[in-house]
């Protein structure tokens, strides 16, 4: 009985001690850096928040330096449906960002009322326009039903049950 307990805690002391080394290796290897940890995301930080946002990698323009691009002002949504702490912002470098369900959208909301294709910010002329494209649920802003509206500094858009502020560049949040 004994010797059964000792073999169990030796096992046991030994997987720790495997889990361990294994650790060692793969950070020695770099095998999990950030940068890799996906190829189809990438995080952009909210300064001063701990917060992240998470955008395409192949999206065009998609992080001059994120940083660089926040303190710059430069136009952002920020979504206020979540805590705080899992909240995103994301920094508006691209011409055109599509939101929806499917992974190709530089915007992914992975909810059921979201459209796999619902909407697309474009930038025209230091403005940004919202589109709906025929979404199932719709696209509000400020609590409207949209089709297409010219966004303004403060507006509420939501796509699903996902919250976003658009803040237009030099706002400050």
């Amino acid at each position: 009985m004994r010797s059964t307990i000792l073999a169990i805690g030796a096992a046991i002391a030994g997987l720790f001690v495997l889990a361990g080394l294994v650790a060692l290796v793969a950070r020695k290897l770099r095998l999990f850096r950030p940068e890799k940890a996906t190829e189809q995301m990438r995080a952009i930080p909210d300064p001063g928040s701990g917060s992240v946002s998470f955008v395409r990698t192949g999206a065009s323009g998609a992080a001059l330096s994120a940083q660089d691009a926040v303190d710059r002002g430069a136009p952002r949504l920020r979504e206020t449906s979540a805590p705080a702490w899992a909240s995103r912002v994301i920094v508006l470098n691209s011409p055109s960002i599509r939101i929806g369900r499917a992974l190709d959208n530089d915007i992914v909301l992975a909810e059921d009322p979201v459209s796999a294709e619902h909407c697309r910010l474009d930038r025209v002329d230091g403005t940004f326009r919202l589109t709906d494209l025929g979404s199932t649920n719709k696209t509000w802003v400020n609590g409207k039903k949209v089709d297409a509206v010219v966004l303004k500094d403060g507006d509420q858009i939501r796509v699903g049950r996902t919250t976003f502020v658009f803040e237009s560049a030099g706002a400050r949040g």
